[in-house]
This record gives structure tokens, C-alpha cells and sequence, in this order.
């Protein structure tokens, strides 16, 4: 079937606000992702870690109230907004808003979100949680923007594995080799504690500062750098939202750098070199 794209988005501010209360906190429900709503997630993350803003959270009953309304239009066959979705997620938020699209496929939607100004501004917004659905190629984000008592900052616990592509190697666990001459091409981190998230990104040869990756619930991967192109990698930045990150970087003719800690929750730090063509072997993160 051939399908006509059409995108549409909306915004509400909670008259809660206006009158200046505020709701009392609420823990997100984290929803198991689909592939689809896994794809769209990321994406949305990546364009925000572009910005320089945290994660959305996926919250299990927003999740649902997206699900549901992208049913509906399947259902329909016709795109328009859920005139109810305010009132159907969660109560005590400040700010909502939606974007809905027809006619995309999970991996081009967000993108075409991105170039329509309304729907950037939901996606690049001030909010902290999400919801997302993808029934029959019509796709449902619902925002909400929740009180957040930021947590004491801790450094990054040893609660996520590493593993490496290395020239001549292929995928191997770890951060990479020293002593053989071998650079990093990849990188991935997979997350295993629900929580938390690290964001990476690449600088690879001829290519430059590549899109940021985050990991978005217990059990996903962020993975940044390139395979199959015999490209090096030749600096990684790292930063985690809540947490404080720390590494240290072995790149040739060069050895061990120092290592790195980030000043604070959200701050990126970066290991390796860029602008002097050497490459970055090994990435020891989170020691």
C-alpha cells in the first residue's frame, strides 16, 4: 500500500501552572519498547542529546494513551489529533503536547517530525516524559512534562558492559586492544540496570562529530562509530544525564591519556584526539 505522509502536532499548558500549583511528583512507568517504539525513541533522544537536552523517559501509560490513539486512526484511516490525550495520561504534569504523522515508517518518522517547526518544538521542548505509538504506519508521540527531584549525582556504577569493533577483529568484548596497532571503529554500551542512561558520541575519520546515541532503558545499547568502512574512530565523548561519568582513552603514538571526570551530572567529557589523524584504541569508561 502506498501511503500520502501527513504530520500534525499540539501543545498544552496546564491551567495548574497558571494558577501556581504545583502537582506533586510522579514516578515514570518504564514501558518494554517494541522495535517500532524503540526506533522512534531513539531517534527522538538522539535529536535532543544533538541539542544538548536529556532523555525522555517512555512511560508505560502514556505509552498506552499513544498506542491506542494510533489504533484509532489505523482504524479510521484519517490523521488527527486525540482531542482527549491531556486528560487521558497522567495526572500533575505542567506542559503536553503531540505530534502525530501518517504514512512513515518507524525509521524516517522522527526525521520527518524534525523538519516541520511545530513538531521539532514538541521534540526539542521542556518536557520530561513520553509516550509513544506506531500502529499500521500512523505513529502517536504524547509529551508531558512531570516535577523531577533531580537525584544526588553519582558516578556511573558498573552496571553496563562494553564492547568494541576493532580493525581486523570485528565485535570483541571490552573497550578496545593496546599494544597491536588495532583502533576502535565502534563502540557499544549496553545498559543493564533500568534508571539509567549513558549517551556517546563518535568522531570518525572523514567523517567527523557523528549523531549521538543514548541508551534508553535496562537492557538496550547505544552503539556510535561505523563497521564494514575501515574508518577510525578517533575521539568518544560520554555523558549521562543523572549521573557523573568518568575514562580514559589509549590512542597510538600517544599511550594512555589521563583520565577524564565529568564536573557534574550532564556534563560530557571526551577521551582520544581529534584534527591529528590518530586513532583511538582502546575506551576504558566508567572506572
Amino acid at each position: 500500500m502506498k501511503w500520502t505522509r501527513h504530520i500534525l502536532a499540539a501543545l498544552a499548558v496546564s491551567i495548574m501552572i497558571a494558577a501556581g500549583v504545583v502537582a506533586p511528583a510522579r514516578a515514570a512507568e518504564i514501558a518494554p519498547p517494541n522495535n517500532d517504539v524503540a526506533r522512534i525513541l531513539q531517534d527522538t533522544n538522539a535529536a535532543r542529546a544533538a541539542n544538548g537536552l536529556p532523555p525522555l523517559i517512555l512511560d508505560g501509560s502514556m505509552t498506552t494513551v499513544a498506542r491506542n490513539w494510533s489504533a484509532t486512526q489505523a482504524r479510521e484511516r484519517r490523521m488527527y489529533h486525540n482531542p482527549q490525550y491531556s486528560s487521558q495520561i497522567p495526572a500533575g504534569w505542567s506542559r503536553a503536547g503531540e505530534n502525530v504523522a501518517s504514512g512513515y515508517a518507524p525509521a524516517a518518522v522522527v526525521k520527518g517530525w524534525m523538519n516541520s517547526p511545530g513538531h521539532r518544538a514538541n521534540i526539542l521542548g521542556d518536557f520530561t516524559t513520553i509516550g509513544i505509538g506506531y500502529v499500521d504506519g500512523y505513529a502517536t508521540q504524547v509529551f508531558a512534562k512531570y516535577p523531577v527531584t533531580a537525584p544526588t549525582p553519582t558516578v556511573v556504577p558498573k552496571d553496563f558492559t562494553v564492547r568494541s569493533h576493532v580493525a581486523n577483529k570485528g565485535w570483541i568484548a571490552g573497550g578496545g586492544t593496546t599494544g597491536q596497532g588495532l583502533g576502535l571503529e565502534a563502540i557499544a554500551v549496553r545498559q543493564q540496570q533500568a534508571g539509567r542512561t549513558i549517551c556517546l558520541q563518535a568522531h570518525v575519520q572523514n567523517v567527523g562529530w557523528m549523531t549521538p546515541v543514548c541508551t534508553t532503558g535496562s537492557g538496550t545499547e547505544a552503539v556510535v562509530g561505523t563497521t564494514g568502512r575501515s574508518l577510525r574512530m578517533e575521539a568518544l565523548r560520554i555523558w549521562s544525564p543523572n549521573n557523573i561519568v568518568s575514562g580514559r582513552g589509549h590512542v597510538s603514538n600517544i599511550g594512555w591519556q589521563g583520565r577524564v571526570v565529568s564536573t557534574k551530572a550532564g556534563a560530557q567529557i571526551s577521551i582520544g584526539t581529534t584534527g591529528r589523524s590518530l586513532q583511538l584504541e582502546f575506551a576504558e569508561l566508567f572506572k
